[in-house]
């Protein structure tokens, strides 16, 4: 007796096991940026109710085993970094100052 395969199942080389081997995201077309797992997000050691207006900021600088942003660090010695992150904030109109430490 001969066997005959379904015509309605994949050859074995299509087998389920075969498909959940090979990747679920979709090869990047050409000249398109493939995404990576990029770091979590740094979240400024402030308090956490003034969270708000560092949001998406990054970590600039230790102070007292604390990590904080441009924004929220207590020092004087940030003056410039301060004044280029106080201008992307204004000009993506975030006035969300909360908590902010003036360097000046």
């Amino acid at each position: 007796m001969v066997e005959e395969s379904s015509p309605l199942l994949p050859p074995a080389e299509r087998s389920i096991k075969a498909e959940t081997d090979t990747a679920l995201e979709p090869d990047p077309e050409p000249g398109e940026l493939a995404l990576e797992p990029s770091e979590p997000a740094f979240v400024c050691d402030c308090d956490p109710q003034m969270r708000s207006a560092c949001s998406g900021q990054p970590f600039f600088k230790e102070h007292e085993g604390k990590h904080f942003c441009v924004l929220h660090v207590p020092t004087k010695a940030k003056s410039l970094q301060f004044a280029e992150a106080l201008r992307r904030k204004v000009e993506a109109r975030d006035f969300d100052f909360q908590g902010v430490w003036l360097p000046d």
